[in-house]
């Protein structure tokens, strides 16, 4: 008898551990939970990690784009408590943020490598370092990955974009021009490079 009670206590506190993965999967209308739960950069390729943490609220969408001259490529529509790994070519991208406002991410990757980046106010390249303040290896990040789930294209995410196209691609052009300002300061420039690559996961 006491096995049993105690089997079912067990399944109970189980199911409800898991609560929170399959509320956030949910909650995401656009993406999808994740088939691959460990990514690694596939070959010849440099993987970016995005991660967004608790703070901005479940109704509350960031999408996430490759924004190279004249072109916008839609990656995900992120909420609160996802993480999503994109496999890119080495060499040099831009990376761009729509939530509240519109943000840039310079960034300069070396195959094999693996990068970091949170999503909050601001995109934040993960430093390799274990002691930069903006580190992947902090605990504070470790315990903000732990928590989120991996998602992954659906193909709702092209017909959202198909949708929303010509608004996003106006307002690249607006805050692009503000970004490539040299008397522009109300953001930093923030970019990614070889001090932000690691060759494992932290």
């Amino acid at each position: 008898m006491f096995r049993t009670c105690l089997s079912a206590v067990l399944t109970m506190l189980l199911a409800l551990s898991a609560a929170p993965i399959a509320f956030a999967a949910i909650k995401n209308p656009i993406m999808r939970a994740a088939t691959e739960q460990d990514p690694k950069p596939a070959e010849g390729k440099a993987m970016v990690v995005f991660l967004r943490p608790s703070g901005y609220g479940n109704t509350t969408a960031a999408s996430l784009y490759l924004a190279p001259d004249g072109a916008l490529i839609p990656l995900a529509v992120m909420y609160h408590h996802e993480k999503y790994a994109v496999q890119v070519d080495p060499g040099k991208h831009r990376f761009m943020v729509n939530g509240s406002k519109v943000l840039f991410l310079d960034a300069e990757l070396e195959a094999g490598k693996r990068y970091y980046v949170t999503l909050r106010s601001e995109m934040i390249p993960m430093a390799a370092s274990p002691y930069a303040r903006d580190s992947a290896h902090s605990q504070v990040f470790a315990e903000a990955m732990a928590r989120a789930q991996w998602i992954e294209r659906a193909p709702k995410l092209d017909e959202w974009y198909a949708q929303h196209r010509l608004e996003l691609e106006q307002r690249k052009a607006d805050a692009l021009r503000l970004w490539l300002d040299p008397e522009w300061t109300e953001a930093p420039r923030r970019k990614m490079a070889a001090e932000h690559a690691l060759a494992e996961a932290p």
